[in-house]
């Protein structure tokens, strides 16, 4: 008896072992569960592999959604325009400008912040919240028809971007805000949003192109518009298009250093108060104003946070209907002609 028991305890005691050194072939919960998602195989997004706990959390190593998503997206973000900041300021002058070559000239001073902050929420997702603020100032000249006068734009920066494939990005942007010289109590005829949709498709390494629409005030007779353009971004060229808006071509000596050549243009349509007693009335005007720009500059990248960019050229023409409110002076309507400007923007990324 005490024989037939050693044998059988042996017996256990092997297959134990042999059990042991057998290779492990079934898989963790958290592994089924992502090839389940995945449809099996090994071939898992090892975003969701993150996701789940599959794949080991070293210390150290950033999961955030930010990191993320640049390093899924980070490139086509960069490359899709020459400098997207989140956050934009730019300080300009047009200098001795007249409309339709009447009596009386004006010298613009302009002054613009822009905060476009990109949220991510998910892999190829993220949400912009932020605001804009442009000044221009008119300080005229022998112009009775419009008395120096400041207007205002100011207001958010609200939308979202989709990646509906790693090569295809849908954005669409509004700008709820306040056009106005902000004289008095602001009403409903100060208020606008401007709005636009645009979709981005990523060709080859290095050509964008772009389709799209937009509605804002620069053309007085065709708020909304369709957006066509491409962008091409060479080792020492660049080509942004965005019709109608703006068309440039850059040259880079270095990737931190190049020369712009384009033409952009500009504008608004703003609610002014007319003048009573040297306070604000009852009455009110609309003022339109438009300017082509043709331009060359300089951009100095000294980081990748970190942007300088410079520009002059002229205004080549323009729409200008100047109404400051006072119906007992007549409005100054007709063509911007040619005069000098220039400006300077620096660009800050987080």
């Amino acid at each position: 008896m005490l024989t037939n028991n050693l044998r059988i305890l042996f017996a256990a005691s092997l297959n134990v072992a042999l059990a042991a050194q057998a290779p492990a072939v079934s898989q963790t919960p958290q592994t089924e569960h992502a090839s389940a998602l995945t449809g099996g195989g090994s071939s898992a997004d090892p975003f969701v592999l993150r996701t789940l706990g599959a794949l080991p959390q070293d210390e150290g190593t950033d999961y955030s959604m930010r990191t993320l998503f640049q390093q899924e997206h980070g490139d086509f973000m960069q490359k899709r325009k020459r400098f997207d900041p989140q956050v934009m300021l730019r300080g300009g002058s047009m200098m001795n400008g007249s409309v339709g070559s009447d009596d009386g000239d004006f010298d613009l001073l302009r002054g613009t912040a822009d905060l476009d902050f990109r949220l991510p929420v998910a892999h190829n997702a993220y949400v912009t919240l932020g605001a804009f603020y442009d000044q221009r100032t008119y300080d005229t000249n022998q112009m009775p028809g419009f008395r120096t006068e400041t207007l205002f734009a100011t207001g958010a920066n609200v939308g979202f971007g989709w990646f509906f494939d790693k090569d295809v990005l849908i954005e669409a942007k509004a700008k709820p805000g306040y056009w106005s010289d902000l004289d008095g109590t602001t009403k409903s005829d100060d208020f606008d949003c401007w709005a636009s949709a645009i979709g981005t498709v990523r060709y080859s390494q290095e050509f964008f192109f772009k389709l799209g629409v937009r509605y804002n005030e620069v053309y007085e007779q065709a708020n909304v518009l369709p957006n066509l353009g491409l962008t091409w971004a060479g080792e020492t060229v660049r080509v942004d298009v965005m019709l109608p808006d703006y068309f440039e071509v850059s040259l880079w000596p270095s990737p931190d250093f190049g020369f712009l050549f384009g033409a952009e243009i500009q504008g608004g349509e703003y609610n002014v108060r007319g003048p009573r007693n040297g306070q604000p009335s009852g009455t009110t005007g609309t003022t339109q104003v438009q300017e082509l720009l043709a331009y060359t500059g300089v951009h100095w990248q000294f980081s990748d946070d970190f942007g300088l960019v410079a520009r002059a050229g002229a205004a080549l023409v323009g729409e200008y209907s100047l109404d400051d409110g006072d119906t007992s002076t007549p409005v100054i309507d007709g063509t911007l002609d040619p005069c000098f400007f220039f400006d300077v923007s620096i660009g800050i990324l987080f």
